[in-house]
Parts: structure tokens; C-alpha cells; sequence
């Protein structure tokens, strides 16, 4: 999947935390932290993250349960800006950056600059953290075809949030740097930002303000009831095929109208924000713990496997790890990222090495049964070996048994069936739309999905699967997919299951 990021130029004060001997762990039903930070602000800033998901929660229910424990985020608080830029799996372009966020199934991580979550103030990297969170929120739980004003707009709307002392928590805030961008930048009328075509069209090099257009345009839709209605209106006609400007004119009726009664909603003295009382945001525990010196000096390691390495990369993030573990060689967080780090650098032997003696230490070591898992499949693969294509397809079953949910092991349970060549167990089927329904974020999943319901002739499922993902980069530009959809709408209009 690939990395999302924010860059800022340089110079940029940073803010910064102080110097602490060991890394801590917060653990609760949505996150992972690991910070150099003190245990009282890691577990502050866990549950300042819980209630802001608990926030979203209030206008829109989870479609599901709480995560299984593998496939809640990840997030690194690291020293600043320029560590960030320096673990960013990819070019920061010369600048810094204040965090990235990589979504995948079962290891979705974020790196971000320090955080001050007992200010009034978000900083920069928090504030960043929350609109990237936003957005991964809404893959998991809102089935509509959604464009890219909507995205933008939904996003930017829940990361102007406000933690009150009283534990309530605000969302919509004005956003007043959109503001700003809107009085100054090159207008973008509202046809170009309800036509995806129409905006790529005049696209030019120059800022614009299609950003704070997509803010206000949502802000606006999303707080006013009738308004809200047409919005949804809006998305299921999207999502059942319309074209973009006529969903738009069947929903909201006359686009000029809307023109003048959005700016008249900007030009208000005050825009309206929701504010839900404390007592209405339910979050779980909080674990804490402090790690240990291995496990801490694990993190830089850990960090670079999770989120994504090149090939050159991935020979000096093994040759750490393997100076890590010659020191450690007890340590089954230390062998865990010895296992990724082999894998990574294409050493299947030696990942399951590593692995097996991660396991010999602690046997429930997910981590290290993943990256087991990966190595006997792509061996497997290699070798097209009947026995070794059991032996891989024996160990995530036995994944499955420490962590029924994990959405990796659903998946390679069901693709060890179609790289062999043989039609899948329908366990296997049924475990990879449970995958898609515990990462629908994850495109490899969803197209092995959509494949695998074309195949059955499902045709509604299909549709049901790639519908919502039609404005979605990684979709859009596969023209595979796409004639999959059409080709699924025909057969279903037509009156095909």
C-alpha cells in the first residue's frame, strides 16, 4: 500500500519531548503507541486517541467489531521531524516531514514527529495523525463510493477536533486555514469539484482551493438535516453507477442554488461544530507498559520492516537486526524483527530460523508465525511443490488458531489455493471476505475478492465490492477492475444473482 505523508520545508521549530530511558507501549482496543515518552502522556494521548475514533463513532456506528489485536494501528512517536523523513519509506523531497501512514492489512503503521497530548493545542504531527485516521476510518466503515471532494471534506471535518477538560470532544471546528484558502487561492467552481473529470480537466500547477471548497462543501452538507439526507442520497447514486454531475443534480437539485447557499453558509459569523458530551463516548482500557532494553533498542528495526524497505534497505535493516540479535539472543521481540528483516532481504531459510527460535521463546509471537507463514508460501511458490504448498497452507491454519482474525493469514490461506492452481475450499472463500471485511482498506484483498465473487458468478457482490471504490486512485487506474464492475452491473441489471 503505498505510504501517506506530510511534508513541511525546512527550517520548522519541532516540538519536542524529553530524553527518556526506555521506550513505553499503550495498548487499547484501536492502538498501539510506542513513544519515548513518559507513561502518564502515552496513556494520555491513547485515550485522547480512543475518543476521537469514539467521536466518528457518534455519526457513524463501526460496520463491526473491535479489531483483532494484529490489525489495530500502529503508531510511532519518534524523536522529530527529520528521524520521520529519514524512516519514510520512500523520497521526502528534499523537506521533513511531520508523519506518514502506511494502511495494510494486519499492519497498518504510522510514524509521526512528537506529540503534546495534554496541551490545548494540537501540534502539527497530531493534528496530521487525525485527518490521515480520519480517512482510514471511513474506508473501514462507510460502503459508499466516495469522491475525492468527499474524502478531502470528511477528513478535514474530523480533524478539527477540541478535547474539553470535561472529557467531551468537539468536531467540526472551523477549519481556519481553510478559510484562509478559500478567500485567496484560485477558485474552484462547484461543478469542478463535484465532477472528478471537469477538475482534472483544468488542473493546473498553481494552488487552488479545492481542498477548502471539498471542507466547506461537506461542513455545510453534513450540518444541515435535510442537507444530510440529499448527502446520502448522493453517494448511493454514485455508488449505484450515476455519473458524477448527474448523482450531484438528482440529490442536491439545482447546483447554482447550492453554489449560493453554500457561500452564504461561509460568510456566516460562526459555523456550527457538534460537541458530544463525555458520557456518550465509551473507550476501553488503556494497558501501559515500560520495554524492556532490547525491545527498545528493537523500535529503529522494527519501524524500518513495518514500513517498507527497497532492496537496499533491506540489506542494512539485516545487518542491524542480526548485530541486534547477537546481543539479544534471548529476546523474542529482537528474533521477531530478525525474522522480518531476513525476509525482507529475501533470506526464507534464515526468516524461518529466526522465527522458529521466536517461537521456541513464545509460541503465540504473532509477528513471527507472519513472517513464517510468508517465507513456506513464497518457497512454496518457488518450488510448486504439492508438500510444500501443504506445509504452507498447515501453518497459517495453525495462525488462525492463535489469532482466528488475523486478516493476513485469511488471506494467504485462501491464495495458497490459487497460486497452487487448485479451486479453493470454500473455508478458504469465506475466510477472505472475512478479510475484506476486517481490512477493506487493503486493495489486494478487495480485487482478490471481486475476482474470486466474479468466478461464482456473484454478480451483486461484485458490484457491492468494487462500487464503493470507484474514485479510489489504486482502483480507478486499474482497468482491469473497472471492466470487471461494468461487465458485473450488466449481468445484475440484466437480472443475474
Amino acid at each position: 500500500m503505498r505510504p501517506i505523508a506530510l511534508a513541511i520545508c525546512t527550517p520548522l521549530l519541532i516540538c519536542s519531548v524529553a530524553a527518556f530511558a526506555a521506550w513505553h507501549e499503550a495498548v487499547s482496543d484501536h492502538f498501539v503507541i510506542y513513544a519515548n515518552d513518559s507513561e502518564r502522556d502515552v496513556t494520555h494521548f491513547s485515550r485522547r486517541l480512543e475518543r476521537f475514533r469514539a467521536a466518528m463513532e457518534s455519526g457513524f456506528p463501526p460496520r463491526f467489531e473491535k479489531p483483532s489485536p494484529s490489525n489495530r494501528l500502529t503508531i510511532y512517536i519518534v524523536r522529530d521531524a527529520t528521524e520521520v523523513a529519514e524512516l519514510y519509506p520512500g523520497d521526502a523531497g528534499g523537506g521533513l516531514l511531520v508523519g506518514f501512514f502506511v494502511p495494510r492489512a494486519g499492519a497498518s503503521v504510522s510514524v509521526i514527529a512528537p506529540v503534546d497530548a495534554g496541551g490545548v493545542r494540537m501540534t502539527r504531527s497530531e493534528s496530521w495523525l487525525f485527518h490521515a485516521y480520519a480517512n482510514q476510518f471511513r474506508h473501514e466503515n462507510i460502503g459508499y463510493a466516495a469522491p475525492s471532494w468527499y474524502g478531502a471534506g470528511f477528513a478535514e471535518y474530523f480533524s478539527a477536533v477540541r478535547f474539553f477538560e470535561d472529557g467531551s470532544v468537539g468536531i467540526g471546528l472551523p477549519a481556519s486555514h481553510r478559510a484562509r484558502e478559500i478567500r485567496s487561492s484560485i477558485r474552484v467552481s462547484l461543478t469542478q469539484v463535484l465532477d472528478p473529470d471537469a477538475y482534472a480537466s483544468r488542473k493546473g500547477g498553481r494552488y487552488d482551493n479545492f481542498q477548502g471548497q471539498s471542507w466547506l462543501l461537506f461542513h455545510y452538507l453534513y450540518s444541515d438535516e435535510i442537507r444530510k439526507e440529499q448527502l446520502v442520497d448522493y453517494l448511493e447514486r454514485l455508488t449505484g453507477g450515476e455519473r458524477a454531475l448527474d448523482a450531484a443534480r438528482g440529490a442536491f437539485g439545482d447546483l447554482a442554488q447550492l453554489d449560493r447557499a453554500l457561500h452564504a453558509y461561509f460568510r456566516r459569523p460562526r459555523l456550527p461544530f457538534t460537541r458530544i458530551p463525555a458520557d456518550a463516548l465509551t473507550i476501553g482500557p488503556v494497558a501501559v507498559r515500560k520495554l524492556n532494553e532490547a525491545e527498545s533498542a528493537s523500535i529503529p528495526i522494527r519501524i524500518r520492516s513495518q514500513a517498507g524497505v527497497d532492496e537496499l534497505d533491506a540489506v542494512e535493516v539485516v545487518t542491524d537486526a542480526r548485530a541486534l540479535a547477537a546481543r539479544y539472543p534471548d529476546e523474542p521481540e529482537v528474533l521477531a524483527a530478525l525474522a522480518a528483516a531476513e525476509f525482507d532481504a529475501g533470506n526464507d531459510d534464515a526468516a524461518i530460523a529466526a522465527a522458529d527460535s521466536t517461537l521456541n521463546l513464545n509460541p503465540t509471537q504473532v509477528n513471527a508465525l507472519i513472517v513464517k507463514g510468508r517465507a513456506l508460501f513464497r518457497i512454496a511458490r518457488e518450488s510448486g511443490d504439492r508438500a510444500s504448498w501443504a506445509n504452507a497452507r498447515s501453518h497459517w491454519e495453525l495462525v488462525r488458531t492463535v489469532e482466528a482474525d488475523h486478516p493476513i493469514a485469511l488471506f494467504y490461506l485462501y491464495l495458497s489455493f490459487i497460486e497452487q492452481g487448485q479451486p479453493p475450499e470454500q473455508n478458504a472463500v469465506e475466510g477472505l471476505e472475512r478479510a475484506l471485511r476486517l481490512a477493506p482498506y487493503d486493495t489486494r484483498i478487495r480485487l482478490a475478492t471481486a475476482r474470486q465473487q466474479m468466478n461464482e458468478q456473484r454478480f451483486a457482490a461484485v458490484v457491492q465490492t468494487l462500487a464503493p471504490w470507484i474514485f479510489d486512485s489504486r482502483l480507478a487506474d486499474d482497468s482491469a477492475a473497472l471492466e470487471m464492475l461494468d461487465a458485473a452491473r450488466r449481468e445484475f441489471e440484466s437480472g443475474a444473482p
